[in-house]
């Protein structure tokens, strides 16, 4: 949860405030917690690249390429998995579904 809370502010868009929430639910034998921001977000081909290990999709920023593979491993690994929908100028949505 504090790399998406970070990565969300790191790649705030320059300008407006960053807004981030945090919403949990059940659905199903699954609880759900959706992390989204109004950030720079990333294009769908981006998407399919930010689970691999050390992938960047921006250079300008610091960081290694490993977090969010290791979220991806981590919630895999538990029988749950994560989703993600983002848009250009508009921001993302990270869901992290977590087996019960």
């Amino acid at each position: 949860m504090l790399n998406l809370v970070t990565n969300a502010i790191k790649f705030s868009h320059p300008d407006r405030l960053p807004e981030i929430s945090l919403t949990t639910e059940r659905k199903a034998q699954f609880i759900l917690l959706t992390i989204t921001d109004n950030g720079i977000g990333i294009t769908t081909d981006e998407v399919d690249h930010i689970f691999k290990k050390y992938k960047r999709v921006n250079m300008g920023t610091e960081g290694t390429g490993i977090g969010l593979y290791l979220i991806r491993k981590i919630v895999n690994a538990s029988g749950g998995k994560i989703e993600v929908d983002c848009t250009i100028d508009k921001g993302c949505a990270f869901k992290i579904f977590f087996k019960v």
